[in-house]
């Protein structure tokens, strides 16, 4: 009798994912189930409330991150990621306007990337709380593989540059499968 032993390389990447028109808890579960799809493990974090950055006249946004254990390398994942916000409908209208769904790829592994389509880690995620929070809550090892500064670290200089009181941790009921 042969047996044969199965070895998966996976990847651990998170996604900051947002929305601020619709229902934002639905869309986002709805997002985390189709990127749960393409894992062979993956985590949400809680669900929570901020006010936008940049363009500031529209509606709170709902923000979580998810953490995927994937086998598809990051362009693929962001390829993946991008056609989810299409086919829920979002509209590029302007930079940091309203969106049905928002998905970012924050961090895959402990790769460096610098190219035109894609940056890791996200390039501004050190001063978004409403990424750095619920990453913090996914994984309090996490360390960023560029600045080589530990996600509570991130998070404590982030406090003091940000108006920190605008992030509100949402309680939603998980009965959305």
């Amino acid at each position: 009798i042969t047996r044969w032993l199965e070895v998966f390389i996976l990847n651990i990447a998170y996604l900051s994912l947002g929305s601020n028109i619709s229902d934002g808890s639905k869309v986002l579960f709805h997002a985390y189930d189709e990127l749960s799809r393409i894992s062979r493990y993956s985590e949400i974090s809680s669900i929570y409330l901020t006010n936008p950055v940049g363009f500031i006249q529209q509606p709170e946004f709902t923000n979580a991150v998810c953490k995927l254990y994937v086998d598809l390398d990051p362009f693929q994942l962001l390829k993946y990621s991008m056609q989810l916000q299409n086919n829920a409908g979002r509209k590029n209208s302007f930079q940091n306007g309203p969106r049905i769904l928002d998905i970012d790829l924050i961090s895959y592994s402990n790769v460096v990337l610098d190219t035109p389509l894609l940056k890791l880690p996200h390039p501004r995620m050190e001063n978004r709380l409403f990424v750095l929070i619920p990453l913090m809550e996914l994984d309090p090892l996490w360390v960023d593989p560029v600045s080589k500064k530990s996600i509570s670290k991130l998070v404590d200089i982030a406090y003091r540059n940000v108006n920190s009181f605008k992030v509100k941790k949402m309680v939603v009921e998980n009965n959305w499968w």
